[in-house]
């Protein structure tokens, strides 16, 4: 789904997971709300399960307030513009909810 004010696409990949409200009409509505000076660069919201990460992703740490946490065990991600791809965030759902 592409949110109309700023090109933001939302994707959704839960595996076997299944969310229990319609988390991606909430997200489009959230970002219908912010700027596009805060948004231009980001070109994808990915929402996901931690269940879904294959192992390499499960078992990598992450530095969150000054402590390494596993990937599996975050609420999400965010990935910076590197080289030829853009900005993504990555919210795992299950830990969310």
């Amino acid at each position: 789904m592409i949110n109309d004010k700023n090109k933001v696409v939302i994707a959704e990949h839960y595996g076997d997971y299944v969310p229990p409200s319609p988390v991606k009409e909430l997200i489009a509505e959230l970002l219908g709300g912010v700027s596009n000076q805060y948004l231009r660069g980001l070109q994808m919201v990915a929402l996901s399960s931690s269940a879904s990460l294959n192992r390499k992703s499960r078992r990598q740490k992450t530095l969150v307030q000054r402590r390494k946490v596993a990937v599996a065990r975050c609420q999400g991600l965010y990935n910076q513009k590197w080289k030829d791809q853009q900005a993504t965030i990555q919210l795992f759902v299950d830990n969310i909810i």
